[in-house]
């Protein structure tokens, strides 16, 4: 369920293919050794919604009960026993967008599918824009994740952010077919209760050139899957780096350096000049989980490698003078 980026796993915009459902199903089918059946049920985008309904949005269609869309959806399809939503890009830059108001309709409309189905929920994250506003997807991305944390029966699904888009928002053939595959993991981890276990970073400090992230929930790491016991340098090989600082207003910056010492679990990036007149225009983002391509220079831990999705965080930088 959803909106177009939920549709599109089934139907890509790419030549139409089915890249995304297909690589959900082989995926959760070879780790539960369960069949499954997809069905579609995703409804038009806000922007759709308003040209039959003016001054409606998706938000205020389920902040009492369902709008008349979704609820079209649940009358045609009586029996889940997972619902997989992915919803949001589109939202992200309506002017209209109150993040409150969001994230208590999704809350509902969670609640609503749980008493309708007596099922689980896998809810995909929204990812990135080209052209769009970061600050506004990375809050309603912090609503998305903050629905899941306070619903036990809500779990985490995948993200869009590392794929390659056809257009502003959505995936093209291959990006559709990363997010099923992860869509399909998730699913089974739910399924399987299996624990949530990639490490967090708790908080980010800056003074002067130099950032460092501060890591927690694991004591033993690794790159690509090689054991790091002792301080290294990280070399980004190809890709982008799990650690990066971005500017609003330039977009990211390229550290001349990188380091981990995973005896203080740190990691610390440097630049050639001082952040300090930029403070205010900055942001620290962190992924973590599985690395579909192992090429690329992810720090992870033993447990995570290739059986997690992908996710991403925004953090606030603090300057230490």
């Amino acid at each position: 369920m959803g909106q177009s980026l939920g549709s599109g796993l089934s139907r890509s915009y790419d030549g139409a293919t089915t890249d995304g459902v297909d690589q959900l199903t082989q995926h959760f089918q070879d780790r539960t050794e369960v069949p499954v059946e997809v069905l579609q049920a995703s409804v038009p985008a806000t922007s759709l919604l308003r040209r039959y309904r003016s001054r409606r949005s998706w938000w205020d269609e389920t902040t009492h009960k369902p709008g008349r869309l979704l609820l079209q959806t649940t009358f045609m399809y009586p029996e889940a026993d997972i619902v997989l939503w992915s919803q949001g890009e589109r939202d992200a830059e309506d002017a209209a967008l109150d993040i409150e108001t969001y994230e208590a309709s999704l809350k509902e409309f969670f609640i609503y599918l749980r008493q309708t189905y007596g099922c689980f929920v896998i809810c995909n994250f929204i990812g990135r824009r080209i052209g769009g506003n970061d600050h506004t997807t990375q809050s309603l991305l912090l609503a998305q994740r903050r629905v899941v944390t306070a619903l036990d029966f809500v779990f985490e699904g995948a993200e869009q952010y590392h794929v390659d888009l056809i257009d502003a928002v959505h995936p093209d053939n291959a990006g559709f077919g990363a997010i099923g595959a992860l869509s399909g993991h998730a699913i089974a981890a739910a399924c399987l209760n299996e624990a949530n276990d990639y490490p967090m970073v708790t908080h980010v400090e800056a003074s002067d050139n130099v950032v460092v992230f501060y890591l927690s929930g694991a004591d033993a790491w690794a790159i690509n899957g090689a054991k790091v016991d002792r301080p290294i340098k990280m070399m980004n090989l190809k890709g982008d780096n799990q650690f990066s600082v971005v500017s609003q207003t330039i977009g990211k910056l390229v550290p001349s350096a990188m380091f981990f010492d995973p005896t203080q679990n740190e990691v610390y990036l440097v630049f050639e000049a001082s952040l300090e007149r930029m403070a205010a225009d900055l942001r620290a983002y962190v992924a973590y989980g599985a690395c579909s391509d192992l090429d690329r220079s992810r720090l992870l831990t033993e447990a995570s490698v290739l059986s997690r999705p992908i996710r991403r965080d925004s953090l606030a930088l603090d300057f230490v003078h």
